[in-house]
Formats: C-alpha cells, sequence, structure tokens
C-alpha cells in the first residue's frame, strides 16, 4: 500500500481530515451536513463508511464487515475490527482512500467513478503497487 494510503487512513482513525464536522469545529463552513446523501453530519466514518451513498462500495469485499459491525461509530474501531475478522486491511485502506477521492471529486464538479467501480478499481490499484 502506497505511503499516502497509509498516511490518510491514520488521519481518518484520528479523525484529523477536512470532513465538515471538522471544517465546521474551525468555524471553516456553517454546515456539516453530508452532500452526498444530506442525512447527517459529514465526519470520517460517515463519509467513508456509514453513508448510505458509499454502501455498494463496500458490499462485494467487506460486506461481512457491514452486517457484523453494526454497533460500530468511530473508524479506528472499524479497522480493528476489520483486522481481528481477518480482512485484508490493504484492501480496506485502498478502497477508504479511493472513497476519499470520489467524495472530493463530487465536491469539486469532477465526474467521479460510480461507487459500484471503486472495488474494481482497488484491485487494480493493488495489483500495480
Amino acid at each position: 500500500v502506497p505511503n499516502k494510503v497509509k498516511v490518510f487512513l491514520w488521519r481518518a482513525c484520528s479523525r484529523a481530515l477536512p470532513t465538515k464536522s471538522n471544517l465546521q469545529k474551525r468555524r471553516v463552513v456553517d454546515n456539516s451536513t453530508c452532500d452526498q446523501c444530506g442525512c447527517m453530519a459529514e465526519d470520517e466514518f460517515h463519509t467513508l463508511w456509514d453513508c448510505e451513498k458509499v454502501h455498494e462500495a463496500w458490499v462485494p469485499a467487506f460486506g461481512e464487515v457491514r452486517r457484523k459491525g453494526q454497533s460500530l461509530q468511530v473508524m479506528s474501531d472499524l479497522v480493528s475490527f476489520t483486522k481481528a475478522k481477518g480482512f485484508s486491511l490493504e484492501l480496506f485502506a485502498m478502497m477508504t482512500w479511493l472513497i476519499w477521492m470520489r467524495r472530493n471529486k463530487l465536491k469539486a464538479n469532477n465526474n467521479p467513478q460510480p461507487c459500484s467501480r471503486v472495488a474494481h478499481s482497488t484491485s487494480d490499484l493493488l495489483a500495480e503497487f
């Protein structure tokens, strides 16, 4: 896994990504509502895992984690749970990073790939690395 992805996952687990919730705390934005679903505050966990708009990206490789880890609420717990259940942290990290990149493209109105393609892109990137 590229170092930038490892650092990204560490930042997500440390709640140090520039999500709307974090930006609102710093008074950069007025509203912390998720731009993708419009339902909840955009924090790391919601944006990368819990938002209804990213569910389909996770189902092919991590559907079991989604079903068994429904009580999880923070990224660090999700990473620990994923590792404890024997799932690939490399795949998890790359998917998380691609979902964040997709979110950024949405915010910039740069035609992001559909969530259904994230799993395929992740496998391709891991194969390249």
